[in-house]
């Protein structure tokens, strides 16, 4: 089986990129939102799905990028529509929905993702999106979360786990950040155990621009087992994380599902 996580980068100098625009996007209108994880490959789906609650034809721009901020080099499909790492969609208005699978032939690749949404006159998001990723090695699926696209912040909190043991399921938290600007994070992460006490320790790094961090917390810090506590991560210039509670049970199977991750005060 191939471990949910690849190690986090340490290096990335790519710009954002440019896009192809179809038809008349609002760019000077339009507020970038980020999901700091999508994976594909590997028994891994990433479903995007955007939803039009107003009366009228709204826009959106998706991008799909590497952990160095690169264009993924995946098929993006809903129908005959194909897209290589961004692509502009106008969806319908009244409750009208779509999705699109984004999808990579071969083994497993961790990236993120962003979309631009026009606002309406009022201020408001004309479309809603999310991402549900789903693993189904087999076909059936054992794991499944949902995230929300959100702005970044300097700070966010979550609950995690790690512990194993002989003859028992393993439980480990996974961190997903990424930096969209152009200075570099020098992030910190502090724990604190079920009652609110300092534990363990964390060394301090940094997320290069555009770029983004996945890996189990117990990688980023020196954890007791077991650990049940907060995780508390802050930037010096805004990020956008999430975290994924996983499970291997004995018999080898792994399930996962999102966080609740805030943002700190």
């Amino acid at each position: 089986m191939k471990r949910l996580v690849f190690a986090f980068v340490g290096v990335g100098l790519a710009l954002l990129g440019s896009t192809t625009v179809f038809g008349q996007f609002d760019y000077k209108n339009a507020v970038p939102l980020y999901s700091p994880v999508l994976i594909a490959g590997g028994g891994f789906t990433t479903v995007v799905t955007v939803t039009n609650l107003k009366n009228e034809e709204a826009q959106v721009n998706l991008f799909f990028k590497s952990q160095t901020g690169y264009p993924l080099e995946g098929t993006f499909q809903d129908g005959s529509l194909i897209a290589v790492g961004s692509q502009y969609i106008p969806i319908m208005p009244g409750n009208s929905s779509r999705q699109f699978t984004f999808s990579l032939g071969g083994d497993q690749v961790i990236g993120y993702f962003y979309d631009l949404i026009p606002k309406t006159p009022t201020g408001e998001d004309s479309l809603t999106v999310s991402l549900q990723i789903d693993f189904a090695p087999t076909g059936s699926v054992t794991g499944q979360a949902t995230i929300f696209p959100t702005k970044p912040v300097v700070g966010l909190g979550f609950y995690a786990e790690s512990s194993s043991g002989q003859d028992k399921d393993t439980r480990e938290t996974v961190l997903a950040v990424i930096n969209p600007g152009a200075v570099p994070a020098k992030v910190t992460i502090t724990l604190k155990d079920a009652l609110g006490k300092d534990v363990g320790s964390c060394q301090p790094f940094t997320i290069q621009p555009y770029s983004q961090i996945f890996d189990y917390v117990k990688s980023l810090c020196q954890l007791p087992n077991p650990y049940r506590g907060l995780v508390k991560v802050v930037s010096t210039v805004p990020v956008v994380g999430t975290a994924l509670q996983t499970t291997i049970s004995v018999g080898g199977v792994l399930s996962f599902s999102v966080a609740a991750t805030d943002p700190l005060p």
